[in-house]
């Protein structure tokens, strides 16, 4: 079986716990692994799969970076991406030294 796109790269800021894979109605989604498996007083917060491909293409396109939507293409771009449940925000450090933050309150690309 294939590695989901974002396996290992997303981290809960609230818990420090992984963002697992789950396919929820037909949609792409992750969710908290603290949460999910109880091991943690985290909420529970999801990300869709397509609000992260957004945020990347962008950087993607500003950086005339051809989006792959593969695992090992995510691996090689992004360092580490950062959710925040309680202030609903993601931040996302790629390789290349560049730092994204997304909010409904601010978008720092």
């Amino acid at each position: 079986m294939a590695k989901n796109l974002f396996t290992s790269l997303i981290k809960c800021e609230n818990c420090n716990y992984n963002y697992r894979f789950i396919k929820e109605r037909g949609v792409n989604k992750y969710v908290c692994q603290g949460y999910s498996t109880g091991k943690s007083n985290c909420n529970r917060y999801i990300i869709q799969e397509k609000e992260l491909l957004y945020i990347i293409g962008i950087f993607c396109n500003r950086n005339h970076i051809q989006l792959e939507y593969t695992h090992n293409f995510m691996k090689g771009i992004i360092s580490k991406i950062y959710i925040d449940g309680e202030n609903d925000s993601i931040r996302i450090i790629y390789k290349n030294g560049e730092k994204g933050i997304y909010s409904k309150h601010e978008i720092h690309i």
